[in-house]
């Protein structure tokens, strides 16, 4: 490690939680099917275990990446969680939120996860 001013520098004991520390949280609430960020599905066998259905789940994202959302369980353990439909290509955040304003425009309201990945 070096030294600088008497300061001991290192890298983080565990880089991954490191990383995850910086990233947005969001609350969702779990559903039989998965959970929902952005109009999207996520789903895990994981999933079943960390709440029951209708119970609220720590969920954080990388902006730069949805094709994974990171969500928290027991003890404060993040469970990596993909797309629900495997098909889709990763995407950034401000992917999804232009197409869901073009969408929006073109009178969806709400529009479903195929329309935001055509």
């Amino acid at each position: 490690a070096e030294v600088a001013q008497g300061v001991a520098r290192s890298l983080p004991a565990d880089p991954r939680r490191f990383l995850l520390s910086f990233l947005p949280i969001e609350r969702r609430s779990l559903q039989r099917n998965g959970v929902y960020v952005h109009n999207i599905r996520y789903w895990s066998d994981v999933l079943p275990t960390l709440a029951r259905p209708g119970e609220p789940v720590t969920v954080r994202i990388d902006p730069r990446n949805l094709a994974v959302i990171y969500v928290c369980g027991p003890q404060g353990r993040y469970y990596d969680v993909p797309y629900a439909d495997l098909r889709h290509p990763p995407v950034a955040l401000w992917e999804v939120q232009a197409a869901s304003k073009a969408l929006h425009r073109s009178g969806r309201a709400r529009p479903r996860e195929h329309e935001l990945f055509k």
